[in-house]
């Protein structure tokens, strides 16, 4: 293939060269394998060959050297020197009697890795590059390898050659293929390629090939999905020596066979990884032997790569697609029960962190692990004897942080760690899972009927048990199922289900505990919708104060959560501006301190509906993209709120009285609410929503439909008993039959809304919100007047 094509990229190297050109007499150019090494020294020497015609150069591939007299011998070819002189110091300084009799001469020595790695051809080496140095004035060497030549003095300049950038490696694409229009896959290409620059100018050529190529931009991104980078770049029509399996593989096997079994087990980490857990994995006796033996001379050959700034290291990803292909760990077993045991053991620490005021702290040690959890948790299909109580373990603890961070993984997690118990006939274990995966099922895929049946079917085992140690964990399933039934507008029963549990967690003495601070904001949530203001703000305010004496500060997630509670109180007594002052704080704490987005987005969606009841309309639309943008990272996750974002864009737009606009994401919102919960109080609100539109529009009929359909849903509506979705959907009935002059239409509705507006007024008379009660009892004073008109 002819990769000819413009030089792109290196700029900040080829400056700083340019810059210190005169200082320097030695260049190291060395980094990974076709990283584009060669063709960066051939462009240097390009640049600089321009200031003096004269300039000759000599370029030795050393790729296949096993002794250094072809070093003599390419350089009295390339000088003509014809008496080849026995011995070596005679010929050099033959040599450098005819290189000084030249102006300026570059010396390449390509593919000097071989010679560097051997230690005692390499200080034969250095002695030859130096000594042609002090003889030569006018010589410049070139030293290209995939290991740190590691050269010193003054006048030596070593370069580290990284992958080329995200824009760079756009550029050299285009460049190669011009006439191929990549349209949506160019990113997905670039990506894949890593920069390298053999890989980009390798798919160019097959893609500008338009007599022979069978691929298009698509068919790339594909392959690169379906199979792997390294097969097709392996294809057999490449030649044999730049196709990726065969330059990686060669590349691996010049390290020697304790290099590669200990590159093999440290390939068992997916991500990048410290010396301590290099060491353990290892199996070492220390941290130091693992730096000393593996680490550093791995580094140095660039096998693996070291960020100081996180003091982290990693193998590089083309080369870990070859670790999977052409290495095999000896004892897997043991290296995954290390890995296990090294890992899980981190994630206990994270989690600890995770309730304090090392949040922070905490997450961003969880990030940097997070490849290496996800690991962890695919394992467990490996359990044995010794792991199964670890991960059975990690299913109890780490319920939030599997929620948060790893979603998609954490059904497959609980699902095996399910299937584990009951394969080991542990009950008491296969009912500790079911809380944590009910959870999940709860508030990841919002299946509430599914997430019910776990919790139920875990607190009968556990009310069961003779173990007195699972009354912390009775408490925890109480509050969870309590959680659920009250998303299933359940109110009342999630009340009296949350109580229970909160009368355990004392019994317990759970004063500071997470599970009863989490307690106490669910069961201010739900007093919210059930109207018990008075009793919701204790709770809320309680929670407040507990989170903040454990954490010591306001600024963690959870803090933004209780805020974004209290904020739904104060929307509930109708008081905006100080609702929106705490939506705003919370989502303001949740961005700073890395909430997961699911949770931001819950704060993001009551901003837009605040800041639409103040007018501020722009603004809200403004925080549902970022919402919308947020969500749309999850596929096939959090479908409810994806829902609800869009019925708020909706209703904000309907409250700015943009009708079709509002119709139109309201019908979405109601396409994707069928498809979830087709019965719920969500779909009355959607419906009603949309029917309001409709007779906006003065489309009667169809309004009369939509909202005829809510009413038909109303008893969902009942299970959150002070709603007024129900009363709101017969107001714009009585709208729609007054402009259709229906008079029987107009006299069933004033009924069925007499009906509810006295559910409502027993409802309050049921809390003891005298308030509340006075409000709908003269709403059915007057209603009753209007209907005692139609006897007459």
């Amino acid at each position: 293939m002819d990769f000819e094509v413009p030089f792109v990229g290196r700029k900040d190297i080829l400056d700083r060269i340019e810059a210190q050109w005169d200082r320097y007499r030695l260049f190291g150019i060395y980094g990974l394998r076709s990283v584009g090494k060669t063709r960066l020294t051939q462009k240097i020497i390009h640049n600089n060959k321009k200031l003096d015609a004269e300039t000759t150069n000599i370029w030795i591939d050393l790729r296949k050297s096993s002794s250094l007299r072809r070093i003599y011998l390419h350089l009295c070819e390339n000088l003509n020197i014809q008496n080849i002189f026995e011995n070596d110091d005679d010929l050099l300084a033959e040599i450098c009697k005819k290189l000084d009799t030249r102006k300026t001469t570059f010396i390449v020595f390509d593919n000097s890795e071989g010679v560097i790695d051997n230690p005692e051809m390499y200080i034969k080496f250095k002695d030859i590059t130096e000594f042609i140095l002090q003889c030569c004035n006018g010589v410049k060497i070139f030293v290209t390898s995939t290991s740190d030549p590691e050269f010193t003095g003054d006048y030596v300049r070593t370069v580290d050659v990284p992958s080329l950038s995200e824009m760079e490696s756009k550029e050299l694409l285009r460049n190669a293929a011009p006439s191929v229009d990549f349209g949506d896959y160019l990113q997905d290409i670039v990506t894949y390629c890593e920069g390298l620059p053999l890989a980009l100018l390798m798919i160019a050529s097959e893609l500008e090939d338009k007599m022979s190529s069978i691929y298009s931009p698509e068919d790339i991104v594909t392959n690169f999905t379906k199979t792997s980078r390294l097969q097709v770049l392996s294809g057999e029509f490449y030649p044999k020596e730049e196709q990726f399996d065969y330059i990686y593989l060669s590349y691996l096997k010049r390290l020697t066979e304790e290099a590669q079994r200990r590159l093999a087990v440290l390939g068992y980490i997916p991500g990048t990884f410290n010396v301590h857990q290099a060491s353990e994995m290892l199996d070492d006796v220390s941290d130091e032997v693992t730096m000393e033996t593996t680490l550093k001379p791995m580094t140095r050959s660039y096998v693996t790569k070291f960020d100081q700034e996180k003091n982290r290291f990693d193998i590089y990803t083309i080369l870990r697609d070859c670790l999977e292909n052409f290495l095999k760990i000896e004892n897997v077993t043991d290296v995954r029960k290390r890995y296990c045991s090294i890992f899980s053991k981190i994630l206990q620490e994270i989690i600890l962190r995770f309730r304090t005021k090392h949040f922070m702290e905490a997450l961003a040690t969880f990030n940097l692990e997070h490849q290496n959890f996800l690991k962890l948790f695919t394992d467990v299909i490996y359990s044995t004897e010794d792991t199964y109580p670890v991960f059975i373990d990690l299913a109890r603890k780490a319920t939030g942080e599997i929620q948060y961070f790893m979603a998609k993984e954490g059904f497959h997690f609980y699902e095996q760690c399910i299937r584990l118990c009951i394969q080991n006939k542990m009950k008491v274990d296969e009912a500790l899972v079911r809380v944590s995966y009910g959870a999940a099922l709860t508030n990841i895929k919002e299946d509430l009927k599914n997430g019910e049946d776990n919790y139920r079917l875990a607190i009968d085992v556990l009310e069961k048990s003779s173990f007195s140690n699972v009354k912390y964990e009775l408490a925890f399933a109480y509050q969870r199922l309590g959680w659920n039934i009250g998303s299933q507008g359940k109110i009342q029963e999630a009340l009296s289900i949350l109580t229970m549990a909160l009368e355990l967690e004392n019994d317990l003495g759970l004063q500071h505990d997470t599970l009863i601070l989490q307690t106490l904001n669910t069961l201010g949530v739900f007093h919210v919708y059930a109207g018990n203001f008075e009793a919701a703000e204790e709770f809320h305010l309680e929670s407040l104060k507990r989170r903040i004496e454990v954490y010591k500060t306001e600024d963690h997630p959870f803090i933004g959560s209780v805020k974004n509670n209290i904020g739904e109180l104060f929307r509930g007594k109708g008081d905006i501006d100080k609702a929106h002052m705490y939506f705003q704080q919370s989502l303001d704490i949740k961005i700073r301190t890395g909430a997961t987005d699911h949770s931001v987005v819950m704060s993001e969606t009551n901003v837009a509906l605040s800041m639409a009841t103040l007018g501020q309309f722009k603004e809200a639309f403004d925080t549902l993209d970022d919402a919308t943008n947020r969500l749309s990272k999850y596929p096939g996750l959090y479908e409810d709120t994806k829902a609800l974002v869009k019925h708020i864009r909706g209703q904000v737009f309907y409250e700015q009285n943009k009708l079709k606009l509002a119709k139109k994401f309201l019908k979405e919102a109601l396409i994707m609410r069928r498809e979830i919960l087709p019965d719920s109080l969500n779909m009355v609100e959607s419906l009603l929503y949309l029917g309001k539109c409709y007779l906006g529009l003065s489309k009667y009929e169809k309004a009369l439909q939509i909202l005829s359909e809510a009413l038909e849903l109303k008893e969902s509506v009942y299970e959150m008993p002070t709603s007024t979705l129900i009363v709101d959907t017969y107001e714009a009935l009585e709208k729609v039959y007054t402009s259709l002059n229906d008079m029987l239409g107009l006299q069933k509705t004033y009924e069925g809304k007499a009906k509810e507006l006295y559910r409502l007024v027993c409802v309050y008379d049921d809390f003891g919100n005298r308030q509340k009660m006075d409000y709908f009892q003269n709403k059915l004073s007057n209603l009753e007047c209007k209907i005692k008109m139609f006897e007459f």
